[in-house]
């Protein structure tokens, strides 16, 4: 799904490999656990179910672009540049290519309020959890700088199930003169220009020089000189160190990442050790959180014209077509069977096709019938979503 931006390609492209032959080799029998959580996922399968920036929409079911690619300290996550993510120009070119590529066009701006924001629905699955060494449910979110590796140990937030959560960023910016770069040593300055530092594992197309993209370079620098082995959600290293922490290697690799912070010097790209220091141009963001509950359940119903509902609809018919509808089932008894005969009728854009196209003079019966059951999929859905969407 990394190699071309539309799903649609994608799932051809899945259907060609010949997975028993895959499973042969090294690179992924050596990575353990890793390769199984992602075996027990849908192919192609998407938390985002919506995604809009300044207004503009994301074509969630067309593009691969929102799917979990990116690697961090607790797996693969959702990475999400809108700029470039959101950039209708850009929307052919597939995500390593984006991410690579196109991260250095991204220029300063600000756009006010929140209508001119980043707004996302995700969907968390609470009905199909399996073991988790996290004792809360929902997702982890990280705002960084678009050049900076994320730490999720350091800097993520909570988002719950169930709530509409806001997140308030009020940048500060560092700024560092000319002269002072001329006068003063790195050293003496205690902060690197972003030319100054290089990493020897962080590609200067994808990162600056950042302090969390230091510390990060520095904590994987002990990994793969400690445990000899390179992270499964970081394989840059591969070709110096041809193996993927598992097992050991594994348990070594996560007690250096739990301590991830503390590593404070790296060697660069010329093989010198050398401190992690600030940046001296940089910007830091404050966050504040404010949360709601979601949905409301006196108008959720009918917002099919804002699309969250049917979005919500849409994946619930969907999983019902596959496995997790077992699991879904035991939570909610009798929701697959009401939202597979009434789910295509409940959305607005659907109804008059279903109605009259479709069903003719029956539909009208029909519709009858769909308006005694309403109530009763609106409220598993909202139950649902209490349980297990967040905005």
């Amino acid at each position: 799904f990394m190699m071309t931006p539309y799903r649609s390609e994608a799932y051809e492209l899945a259907k060609k490999h010949d997975w028993a032959k895959l499973m042969n080799v090294t690179y992924v029998t050596d990575s353990g656990w890793y390769f199984k959580t992602q075996a027990v996922q849908e192919i192609g399968e998407n938390v985002v179910l919506r995604a809009t920036y300044q207004r503009t929409e994301k074509n969630i079911e067309k593009f691969t672009s929102l799917l979990p690619f990116f690697g961090t300290d607790y797996g693969l996550c959702t990475l999400i540049k809108p700029q470039i993510t959101f950039n209708s120009s850009l929307e052919g070119v597939p995500f390593n290519d984006l991410i690579q590529n196109y991260s250095r066009i991204i220029t300063p701006g600000i756009r006010l309020g929140k209508e001119n924001g980043l707004s996302f629905l995700v969907d968390a699955e609470v009905y199909d959890y399996g073991f988790s060494p996290q004792r809360g449910e929902g997702f982890k979110l990280a705002i960084h700088h678009h050049m900076d590796q994320p730490i999720m140990a350091l800097s993520d937030v909570d988002i719950s199930p169930g709530f509409v959560t806001q997140l308030s960023v009020t940048p500060t910016l560092t700024v560092t003169t000319e002269e002072a770069k001329r006068r003063f040593t790195p050293d003496e300055r205690v902060c690197y220009f972003d030319e100054e530092f290089k990493f020897k594992y962080l590609p200067d197309q994808m990162y600056r020089y950042g302090l969390s993209n230091c510390l990060f370079a520095a904590t994987y620098d002990t990994i793969l000189s400690r445990c000899k082995c390179v992270p499964f959600f970081h394989t840059i290293a591969y070709a110096d160190y041809p193996r993927i922490c598992s097992g050991k290697s594994l348990y070594c690799m996560n007690t250096i990442l739990s301590d991830i912070g503390s590593h404070t010097h790296v060697r660069d790209i010329n093989g010198i050790i050398r401190p992690c220091y600030s940046p001296c141009q940089d910007q830091r963001n404050k966050l504040a959180v404010t949360t709601s509950v979601f949905p409301n359940q006196n108008t959720f119903a009918s917002s099919s014209s804002n699309g969250e509902f049917c979005a919500v609809l849409k994946k619930i018919r969907s999983t019902c077509q596959t496995d997790k509808k077992v699991t879904l089932s035991e939570r909610y008894p009798g929701i697959c069977k009401l939202v597979t005969k009434y789910g295509a009728a409940l959305c607005h854009n659907e109804m008059d096709e279903y109605y009259h196209g479709t069903l003719g003079e029956y539909g009208y019966r029909e519709k009858n019938s769909l308006m005694k059951n309403k109530t009763q999929i609106v409220y598993f859905i909202i139950v649902l979503i209490r349980n297990k969407i967040s905005l």
